[in-house]
């Protein structure tokens, strides 16, 4: 990600996380890490004239007196490394070593199950499974929170999770809520996908924002970095890039599994 082309996010981090970069308009100024620390950062801002030539990572902060604390760092899919096997979905427990070794952290901040998980298994092996999530924004401590769920057709077995979707508070709206719960349900099915023998056949994704579910085949080629979710639009098109899903908007399946499942987020 270039910074300069992008006139919406406003503080960067180095790939050596050693400086932070906050963009004022068009000047730009660096803080260096204190001491052994790669989150926190002195608030003794030096201006330079142009961002570094290496890739910067965008970041939310927090300021703690003279500290300037990183919080939220755009991320990638992670990816398994090819040394480290994983176990076969066939039991809850598997199912969430899964999880916690190939996604992303913060979409499952909350994590909960259904108490066996064979039908569920039997569901995404034969395309059959639901992905189903919703967003909530608070405008009032601009706060985006999502919860998602893959579920049978019946709901009785699932796996569910909700999180606090990151970023700048001043980045967070209804839209970007909507596409953190969309994340969440689309990594942990690719997950779950590549730990298992067998590849998963098209499911059925299904969120009430029409406009948050268009945006998720997109060509991340195509994107543009200064559009205001980059950061969540380019990880859901990775995902999805290395498997197919149908897509369903407004329907009963939106109110009869998001109500059931997706708890106060």
């Amino acid at each position: 990600m270039e910074p300069q082309d992008d006139i919406h996010w406003y503080w960067f981090r180095s790939a050596d996380r050693e400086f932070v970069y906050e963009r004022v308009e068009e000047r730009i100024f660096r803080d260096v890490a204190r001491p052994h620390s790669h989150t926190r950062f002195n608030v003794a801002s030096l201006e330079v004239d142009t961002f570094p030539p290496d890739p910067m990572a965008r970041i939310s902060v927090t300021f703690h007196g003279d500290v300037i604390r990183a919080g939220s760092v755009e991320q990638e899919p992670q990816a398994l490394p090819p040394e480290e096997s994983l176990p076969l979905p066939n039991s809850i427990t598997h199912i969430k070593q899964i999880l916690r070794k190939c996604c992303l952290p913060w979409t499952y901040q909350i994590l909960k199950t259904s108490p066996t998980s064979n039908l569920l298994l039997h569901s995404l092996r034969q395309g059959t499974a639901l992905l189903v999530s919703d967003g909530s924004y608070y405008p009032a401590t601009r706060k985006a929170g999502a919860a998602w769920i893959i579920s049978t057709p019946c709901g009785s077995e699932y796996i569910e999770g909700a999180c606090r979707v990151p970023g700048d508070p001043f980045d967070s709206d209804s839209y970007r809520s909507e596409m953190g719960g969309i994340i969440g349900s689309s990594s942990a099915f690719y997950a779950l996908e590549m730990a298992d023998t067998e590849a998963y056949p098209n499911s059925t994704v299904v969120c009430d924002n029409k406009g948050a579910l268009q945006r998720c085949p997109a060509d991340r080629e195509l994107m543009k970095t200064t559009a205001k979710h980059f950061d969540l639009v380019s990880i859901v098109s990775a995902t999805w890039e290395t498997n197919l899903c149908n897509v369903k908007t407004n329907t009963r399946i939106t109110n009869t599994v998001v109500l059931s499942h997706c708890w106060n987020h």
